[in-house]
């Protein structure tokens, strides 16, 4: 339920250090919920901080903790995303930073998109312009705010917008 408390571990907040790097390690800049090890958040404080502000470390923090490593979490979403019919789409990490090998399409995205929006929940997240993360026993409260223009007040305002994810890396650059 949303309301699991989760521990943050060291491992979800690696930053890739040349030679030393794995594919869920974060980048130096990436968008970040800026959370810190040891700390403890619900589900819901973590899925808000993934999917409003592109939260990579929050990705990894779920992965981390739903299943016995972030590389296994890897390998079970995969299976998950081809039985729903993924099929050009493989990912090598939680986050979706830039890797060679992480690919998908359109298609598959939007199968994503279809499948996750079956949830109340995430169609609720995913729709609000801010949440407030409770205080934690490492960080006070803290507001978080939607990066997706669609959904607030200004000239890519969308009232028929629904939310999902927007998204920004280097090789890609904006993505919605």
């Amino acid at each position: 339920p949303l309301t699991s408390l989760f521990t943050v571990p060291k491992e979800a907040l690696k930053l890739k250090v040349k030679g030393a790097e794995q594919p869920f390690h974060l980048e130096e800049g990436g968008s970040m919920m800026k959370l810190v090890a040891g700390e403890t958040l619900s589900l819901e404080a973590l899925l808000h901080g993934l999917l409003l502000v592109s939260g990579n470390d929050a990705a990894n923090v779920i992965a981390a903790s739903l299943a016995p490593s972030i590389p296994h979490f890897v390998e079970e979403m995969n299976g998950y995303l081809h039985s729903i019919g993924c099929r050009s789409t493989r990912f090598v990490n939680p986050h979706g930073l830039h890797h060679p090998d992480h690919v998908t399409t359109a298609y598959d995205l939007s199968l994503m998109a279809k499948k996750a929006l079956e949830f109340p929940e995430l169609k609720e997240i995913v729709s609000k312009v801010s949440y407030a993360v409770p205080k934690t026993n490492k960080q006070g409260k803290k507001e978080l705010r939607q990066t997706n223009p669609l959904l607030k007040p200004g000239p890519f305002y969308y009232p028929y917008a629904m939310g999902m994810k927007t998204g920004y890396t280097s090789q890609a650059l904006y993505a919605l």
